[in-house]
């Protein structure tokens, strides 16, 4: 327990600091019987049977592939998409139909930017890849026997860069704020674990001495009266009959 106190103290003193951001992005499912935006892919539509089913789907296709090599380009040299996937999370904020873009940096005010980047790029994304199949998809009801001017205008807005699904709700602002435990939890979470291991190799110390007992020296090892032993000559029948009591 106290070398682990002493480790996780040491670790304290050494640790990079990390900040923390969030943005938030407001999800508006499409209807689940409402044909408007049928053809487009990505848009979100409402489930019945399981409400909070249609802003999981959402954080999914939020947290593109191409939203992050987005963010690095914006970002600049040193940025890959891998590292941004990294530094990023997409999470439904519980009960709503908000979803919440965490990131973590090194650097106080780099978490917020990369925040605000990444919900940027992501719905600057969406909206110029549901453009081309709003634009498209209109083009093909132009040509059907009975024209539905609703569902056409709908459709011209979402070529226009209207996405009818998300959109930014809060920005991240301020410089972040540290994300790292504090000395007291690491301090608390390294006792339980000295604990823990501390016990688990005493209970394995134990059964290993259990399993191969030993007579110390100082409590008579050496000097342990033994029986003597009959000679190896005696046949093993003469043995049993002069191993029997004695009346």
């Amino acid at each position: 327990m106290l070398a682990m106190l002493l480790g996780a103290g040491v670790w304290v003193l050494v640790r990079p600091t990390q900040y923390s951001a969030t943005s938030q992005v407001l999800v508006t499912p499409a209807p689940y019987y409402d044909p408007t935006y049928l053809g487009l892919a990505g848009v979100v539509r409402d489930t019945p049977g399981d409400p909070f089913r249609a802003v999981e789907t959402a954080a999914t296709v939020l947290d593109s592939p191409s939203a992050a090599a987005a963010t690095a380009q914006r970002l600049g040299p040193g940025w890959t998409a891998g590292r941004v996937r990294a530094s990023i999370t997409v999470v439904p904020v519980g009960g709503t139909n908000v979803l919440a873009i965490q990131s973590d940096a090194a650097q106080a005010g780099l978490a917020t930017r990369l925040a605000n980047e990444f919900a940027t790029a992501a719905l600057d994304d969406r909206r110029r890849v549901l453009a081309a199949q709003a634009l498209a998809l209109v083009s093909l009801l132009r040509e059907t026997p009975k024209v539905d001017a609703t569902r056409i205008a709908r459709l011209r807005a979402v070529s226009g860069g209207i996405d009818p699904t998300f959109s930014l709700l809060h920005p991240a602002t301020g410089l972040g704020s540290a994300s790292a435990l504090g000395l007291r939890q690491v301090l608390i979470i390294a006792l339980f674990a000295g604990l823990i291991l501390g016990t688990g190799l005493a209970l394995l110390s134990d059964g290993a001495l259990r399993r191969n007992p030993r007579v110390p020296e100082d409590l008579g090892g050496s000097n342990v009266a033994r029986l003597p032993s009959l000679p190896a000559g005696i046949p093993d029948g003469r043995r049993r009959r002069d191993d029997s009591p004695q009346p």
